[in-house]
């Protein structure tokens, strides 16, 4: 890759993929002149007329969150429009600022240029997006409409729990199985685990399962144990006979100031969710006693992988302390089973590589030594959240697309081009990975020119400091 640096090449070597090359090469960059996000600058985007399209934290009828509780932001404006498309001197008949697009280059985006000649960047922003809806495919594969029924499965588990901001399978953290909810009343709670099953059964003797609170306002749920006369179980119909395998061990585990303590012989396990967030001083904010999960683990040693597996699911007795309204859960599979009921506790899982969060509040998993251990940022680099940008490509389900673009939006307002956060491979992959992603969405109807316009921001300011910062070194892998 060659990119012109202050009128002179600069070969640069940058592990960034195929779609990092396509982009770059519509740019003249400029020397990385360093990046501070400013909450100020958050521009979030008007509504729709779709009505299911909320920007206000508005809820569904049941008391659950929507898919569109949380706002898709706008372009926080680190490049201003003027420096992007340029500004076009009329009388001397040429660019008083030069525009980062090589214009000369691309005869399709001729309409681009015209407009921002103009000063028009608003229309120029509509015909980007044009220029990159007719060129999308040449860039990246079609994705097919054949999705599998797991990997359907999967992303619809993806999608509920980005929706509310939970965060699975981070750096082979633990998979999101499902969210179910209860109420004020004690009564039985079921979620369908029937996908998880049918993967663990030839792998595991054993199901893990971290149960957890969506929400992060304090309510609590509280969950009879193993300990009980209302044990969870395990049901599933097997070869066409309904089977129940056992709970044969559970506990809550707690954070904070409760750590170390066991919980493993309570009747009742208590779940709650603080969320963890990053502070004004950009110290951690890490998760204190309010944070409160359940471990549950079922005996499946009996089952082997040949064996039809039609339908199975996990049935808990729970409510909600809160007087009235819904409680959601979250399931997730959990493959670490090397604890034992009576001394397991929160320290026992150093990392959990999951966590709940309050959007902006928390757009990374921050510590005070810095980058070295990440939460959103580095879902990204395993591909796991772009499952929903696929899953909108494949079918065109506009949940997902939205739910894909206001993550890139918040990390884009929330961390940017900020080293302290984001070290030399998570940059590169950030570019590699959410360009496919938003390759996907190009035709969201959430996707709009300033949307699109910001994401090729950031992803100039992630390059320029790839090669002006980073470059020469090899770190981290």
């Amino acid at each position: 890759m060659q990119l012109i640096l202050n009128n002179r090449l600069f070969k640069a070597v940058v592990c960034v993929g195929v779609t990092l090359v396509m982009l770059a090469t519509l740019f003249i960059p400029s020397v990385f002149a360093g990046y501070q996000p400013n909450a100020t600058n958050r521009n979030i985007m008007n509504p729709t007329d779709d009505p299911v399209y909320y920007y206000e934290g508005l809820w569904n009828e049941d008391g659950t969150i929507n898919y569109y509780y949380y706002p898709l932001y706008g372009d926080p404006m680190y490049i201003s429009d003027e420096t992007m498309f340029g500004v076009w001197d009329e009388t001397n008949g040429e660019w008083a600022t030069l525009p980062r697009f090589r214009y000369s280059q691309f005869p399709a985006m001729a309409d681009v240029e015209a407009e921002a000649k103009k000063g028009n960047y608003s229309k120029a922003k509509e015909e980007l997006l044009e220029y990159y809806l007719s060129v999308r495919y040449e860039r990246i594969e079609r994705t097919s409409t054949s999705l599998s029924d797991t990997s359907r499965d999967k992303s619809d588990s993806y999608l509920e729990a980005m929706a509310r901001n939970v965060y699975p399978n981070i750096q082979g953290g633990p998979d999101q199985i499902g969210i179910a909810s209860t109420s004020s009343e004690w009564q039985t709670v079921s979620v369908d685990i029937t996908r998880k099953l049918k993967e663990a059964a030839s792998e595991y003797p054993q199901l893990n399962v971290l149960v957890s609170s969506v929400d992060k306002f304090y309510t609590t749920a509280e969950v009879y144990s193993n300990q009980s006369d209302y044990k969870p179980v395990l049901k599933a119909r097997v070869n066409g006979i309904n089977v129940e395998f056992p709970c044969v061990m559970d506990s809550a585990i707690r954070a904070g100031i409760e750590s170390k303590t066991n919980y493993g012989m309570d009747e009742v396990m208590i779940i709650e969710e603080h969320g963890c967030y990053e502070n004004a001083d950009k110290s951690y904010g890490s998760y204190d006693e309010t944070t409160s999960r359940a471990m549950i683990v079922f005996d499946i040693s009996s089952l082997k992988g040949t064996e039809k597996i039609e339908n199975a699911t996990i049935e808990i007795v729970a409510r909600n302390t809160a007087p009235k309204g819904q409680k959601e859960l979250s399931f997730l599979f959990y493959p670490d089973t090397s604890w034992s009921e009576d001394a397991v506790c929160w320290d026992t899982f150093v990392e959990q590589h999951w966590f709940s969060c309050n959007d902006m509040e928390a757009w990374d998993f921050v510590t005070p030594s810095g980058a070295d251990k990440k939460g959103k940022v580095c879902g990204w680099h395993r591909d796991g959240l772009s499952t929903v940008a696929t899953r909108f490509a494949a079918y065109g389900d506009e949940r997902f697309a939205y739910a894909y673009l206001r993550y890139l939006m918040g990390l884009i307002n929330g961390i940017g081009c900020s080293p302290d956060v984001m070290n030399s491979l998570d940059m590169s992959n950030n570019v590699s990975n959410c360009s496919e992603g938003l390759y996907k969405c190009m035709s969201s109807k959430y996707m709009t020119g300033d949307i699109l316009t910001a994401f090729i921001k950031h992803y100039i300011l992630l390059t320029e400091h790839q090669t002006t910062v980073e470059f020469g070194k090899r770190d981290n892998n």
